[in-house]
Parts: structure tokens; C-alpha cells; sequence
């Protein structure tokens, strides 16, 4: 794996805020900036570009405590986590870009009519990906969505816990740890 310097991630913070800046946001140079070098499948990349939409839709213009908007987290995280893998693959990436999916993008953060509206393309959405992915995707954002009354450590312990069999998690907690650390 490569060290992944400040620099670079500055430039990909750059690079992606640009994008969400722009008139029309360019989901196409944003899924660019995400995979680096690396492709995907045709059908794997368009199951990609919707799900960019989703997030721009879910998280619209809503702002981190540290006043980046929301969406460039899992945006940044997922750029880091394709750069760490020698081939990644869709299931990684809509992981990592839905890691906070069942935290941050709830009927009480949203309130009730937009979340219904929110919930309602992530189903549809769900029906793009393949049902063994789709299967494996909403098992994995379970693992990494801390529970109400679970301690940080309770979490990550359960989090470990589920790592023994799907070593992927750890892969995604620790892109969630970085961005979320870079980001300070």
C-alpha cells in the first residue's frame, strides 16, 4: 500500500469540492477522483454514479461541525480507501461511501418527508446493485453503525468481532478514522 501524503489529500479535497461546487455537480470527475487510476466495470461504474447522486440528494447542503459540507466526508473517504487497494471493487466503495448511511441520514436528521423521499431512491437504488453485493452491502453498513448505548469501545469491539470474518470492515473504519482525522 502507498503512503498517502497531506498534500494529496489536500488536492483531492480540492479537486472534490470543485466538483460539488460547480453549477452542475460532475459526478463523473467526482467517481474520477475517487477511483484515481482504477476502473470499474461499465455497469459497476453506473451503479457508482447513482449512488453519487444519492449522497449529493441525502446529504444535499448540510455541513460537518467542522463546516466542510457532509457529503465530502464518505466522498474522501472512499477516494482513500481505492487508493489503499491494489483493485477496488464496487462493494468496497459503496461501503465506504454509505459507512454513515444508517447514522446520519435518518428520519430524525432529515426529518420524516425528506427522509421518506431519501429512503425511498436508496431502495430503488439497492435494486441496481448485484443481490449478493446488495446482501453483503447492508450487512456491512449494519457492522459499522454504532448502536444507541453502545460505548465507542463496545463498538469497535463488535466491530473487531464481525472483522474475523469480513476483513473489509477494518479496511473501511480505518478510511472513516483517516478522513475523519485529515479533515481537522
Amino acid at each position: 500500500m502507498n503512503l498517502f501524503d497531506l498534500d494529496e489529500f489536500f488536492r483531492l479535497s480540492a479537486i472534490l469540492n470543485l466538483q460539488l461546487s460547480a453549477t452542475s455537480v460532475g459526478r463523473d470527475n467526482i467517481a474520477n477522483a475517487i477511483l484515481g487510476r482504477k476502473t470499474l466495470p461499465d455497469r459497476d461504474r453506473a451503479v457508482l454514479l447513482r449512488v453519487l447522486e444519492y449522497l449529493d440528494s441525502a446529504y444535499g447542503p448540510a455541513r460537518r461541525r467542522l463546516g466542510s459540507v457532509a457529503v465530502l466526508h464518505p466522498l474522501r473517504a472512499s477516494a482513500l480507501l481505492a487508493r489503499a487497494l491494489d483493485q477496488p471493487t464496487l462493494l468496497d466503495i459503496l461501503t465506504e461511501l454509505l459507512h454513515d448511511k444508517l447514522e446520519d441520514l435518518t428520519s430524525q436528521e432529515l426529518g420524516q418527508e425528506k427522509w421518506q423521499l431519501i429512503e425511498a431512491s436508496f431502495q430503488s437504488l439497492r435494486q441496481d446493485i448485484d443481490p449478493t453485493d446488495e446482501w453483503f452491502l447492508m450487512e456491512r453498513l449494519d457492522w459499522l453503525t454504532r448502536r444507541s448505548g453502545d460505548t465507542y469501545f463496545q463498538y469497535i469491539g463488535r466491530l473487531l468481532d464481525h472483522s474475523k470474518g469480513t476483513p473489509e470492515l477494518v479496511r473501511v473504519k480505518l478510511a472513516d478514522r483517516l478522513d475523519n482525522t485529515l479533515d481537522m
